[in-house]
């Protein structure tokens, strides 16, 4: 009998004790708390947020209860997501090596604040990965959040990852993405056997014992085996092999109140950003943005850093129609621009079609060129790559005279339609039973 069995099956409270687990990363924190939001003023609902000690203020300002993962690491997060070269084979090695030190250290913090506080259900990002295993170990039931739902492993479908590949239209694409799935698996099974599965038998044998990352029926162990809530659209995938369990809430964030946003000058105006990460693509960026603007004096463009630490330095002037702030509120500026140039991260893609905005996507890093896939195959956005800057010209002209934008309206529509917080609910009860 595992720590919480008797209760759920005599419980009776009408209060449900909800502990929520995300990392202090702007696409993975944010969805979550937009998510959880309208719970706030629900009595029968009980929330505390636990993430990084650096967004602490940023959750409690919204009227949640939270408490800080690893405070005395505060940087210990950013610091593995955010590398200074394009993700390569040494910072990936980088990146895991320091993932497991820091999992070690986490399980051990959380483990004791579920032993402590006794939650009902918890909800945990999918990259905190390892929580849920220690929510399984104790017995606890629990929900996947997801905002980046194609992460989950293709079975028959395009794989992730791999450069943005699509659906297939020949025999020749098919076998490449099968061959495709294949590396993905077997990277799994690689990573997970030499590195995952030796750190989890030093540090939490009963975890090395139960844990298996592919479970009896196919599905990966890394996600709920009771409920994955995705983040996403599913209009936007052209997947159709995800998990049956799997749950389609729609895009989220957090709602406050937004401060007024005056541009700087009359012209069309351009919002350009590669949002909080990727600090080596940020001066790239303002150079693509330099060249675009001599190129097309007629248009202003405004770049943010993403620093959400440093908004309150003043705007920096760079050209006369070329403005760098450390950090734009997207709801803030979105209804005042015209178009948008973004790196196909699920945030800024998901709040230009909110507010109906037309984009050109430059993917740089990560999920980003699997976003810019699905935004291209329907035909919602236009695509350039960063390593050809005359498909950056090219599409920003089309950008300006492209005036048929149906396809990015209709899913403007589905986004705004989703029941979220009905599924949420929903989603919880069931697992609760």
């Amino acid at each position: 009998m595992n720590l919480w069995t008797k209760e759920w099956e005599t419980m009776t409270c009408s209060v449900i004790k909800l502990a929520v687990f995300a990392p202090p990363l702007s696409g993975h924190l944010y969805p979550v708390l937009g998510l959880m939001q309208p719970l706030l003023d629900n009595p029968n609902y009980d929330i505390t947020v636990y993430t990084g000690l650096t967004k602490v203020p940023v959750v409690q300002a919204l009227g949640f209860k939270c408490q800080a993962l690893l405070p005395d690491q505060p940087d210990v997060f950013d610091n593995i997501a955010s590398t200074d070269t394009k993700l390569n084979a040494s910072t990936l090695y980088g990146q895991i090596q320091a993932a497991i030190t820091m999992c070690q250290d986490l399980m051990t913090q959380v483990e004791a604040i579920l032993r402590e506080t006794q939650p009902d259900v918890a909800t945990v990002d999918f990259v905190f990965a390892p929580l849920g295993m220690v929510c399984d170990k104790l017995g606890l039931p629990w929900l996947t959040t997801n905002p980046t739902p194609f992460s989950i492993e293709s079975k028959t479908d395009a794989p992730a990852f791999l450069g943005g590949l699509k659906p297939p239209l020949n025999w020749r694409q098919a076998l490449r993405n099968r061959l495709g799935r294949g590396a993905v698996h077997g990277f799994k099974r690689l990573v997970y056997g030499l590195f995952v599965k030796k750190a989890l038998k030093r540090f939490d044998p009963v975890i090395y014992q139960q844990f298996k990352l592919y479970r009896e029926n196919g599905e990966e162990g890394f996600y709920s085996p009771y409920c994955i809530l995705a983040l996403g659209m599913e209009e936007l995938e052209f997947r159709k092999d995800f998990p049956a369990h799997l749950t389609w809430l729609g895009p989220t964030y957090p709602k406050k109140p937004v401060a007024d946003f005056h541009l700087p000058t009359d012209l069309p105006t351009v919002l350009v950003t590669n949002g909080t990460l990727l600090p080596w693509g940020k001066e790239s960026l303002l150079t693509i943005v330099k060249r675009l603007a001599q190129a097309h004096p007629d248009i202003c463009f405004l770049v943010t850093a993403g620093s959400e630490a440093r908004q309150d330095q003043p705007v920096e002037a760079i050209m006369d129609n070329v403005y760098r702030y450390q950090y734009i509120d997207y709801e803030a500026v979105l209804p005042h621009v015209d178009y948008v140039i973004h790196h196909g991260g699920a945030g800024i893609l998901y709040a230009s079609i909110r507010h109906g905005k037309p984009a050109l996507v430059i993917p740089h890093d990560y999920d980003q060129f699997d976003y810019a896939a699905r935004l291209e195959w329907a035909d919602a956005a236009l695509v350039a790559s960063l390593k050809r800057p005359d498909s950056i010209e090219a599409g920003f002209k089309q950008l300006l005279s492209r005036t048929d934008w149906t396809a990015m309206k209709t899913l403007q529509g589905q986004l705004l339609a989703y029941p979220t917080q009905d599924r949420l609910e929903a989603a919880i009860a069931c697992v609760l039973k």
